[in-house]
């Protein structure tokens, strides 16, 4: 049986190989597009506006990038750090190996409030083992129902409160699609003595993102 070079899908959908060869034909090869860093897929493949939040300290700027990025509907991922420290404790999660955010809420825990994070491995492995896992002590029967976390949930999902976030996930991307979004690009290619001045109308009050982007140096090779 032949299978995907990296991405699969459970049901069998065509989808999944067929996007990872036109992305492999823009890199070159199906090598060149192996590691990298998430949010350059989600840029190439949106054309949205991507926001990064690296190292951040204040847990509460941190919990405001990721809960407004979850109630405005965007794409966000974040990153554990590559270390090679082996006895580093990593309670499960997989050390340089982006996850993607699906929830976060903010939850009652008797008379502690609790700020979760529902967080996907889309290897469906090393998942996360510490506080608010899925065999935590932690979770009531009531609290499962409030989340839609049931015991048997399927694997790769996990919550984790801010704090533990904070400390194992220093890079957290937030993808600004919206689809009823109108995106345009244009390409100039500069040089040492000619440049291009790009002029852009705005004819009535909206809100505009504006974004400049290199070529990555693994496309068309």
């Amino acid at each position: 049986a032949y299978f995907p070079a990296f991405a699969q899908c459970k049901a069998g959908e065509i989808w999944v190989p067929l996007l990872e060869k036109a992305y492999a034909k823009i890199t070159g090869s199906y090598f060149n597009m192996e590691s990298g860093l998430c949010h350059y897929a989600m840029r190439d493949f949106t054309g949205a506006p991507i926001e990064e939040l690296y190292d951040e300290s204040d847990a509460e700027k941190l919990w405001d990038f990721i809960f407004n990025g979850v109630n405005n509907e965007y794409f966000l991922a974040c990153s554990t750090e590559l270390t090679e420290d082996k006895e580093e404790p990593t309670e499960g999660l997989a050390k340089g190996h982006s996850y993607t955010i699906l929830d976060a809420r903010e939850v009652q825990n008797g008379k502690v409030e609790e700020r979760l994070i529902m967080i996907r491995n889309p290897w469906d492995t090393f998942e996360w083992k510490g506080a608010w896992s899925n065999e935590s002590d932690l979770w009531t029967e009531e609290l499962r129902r409030q989340l839609n976390y049931p015991k048997d949930e399927e694997e790769g999902i996990f919550w984790m409160n801010i704090q533990d976030y904070q400390k194992y996930f220093p890079v957290t991307w937030v993808c600004k699609y919206k689809k009823d979004n109108n995106y345009y690009s244009v390409s100039f290619n500069h040089t040492n003595t000619n440049y291009n001045v790009l002029r852009i109308k705005v004819p009535t009050r909206q809100e505009v993102t504006i974004s400049l982007n290199q070529r990555d140096r693994r496309f068309f090779k």
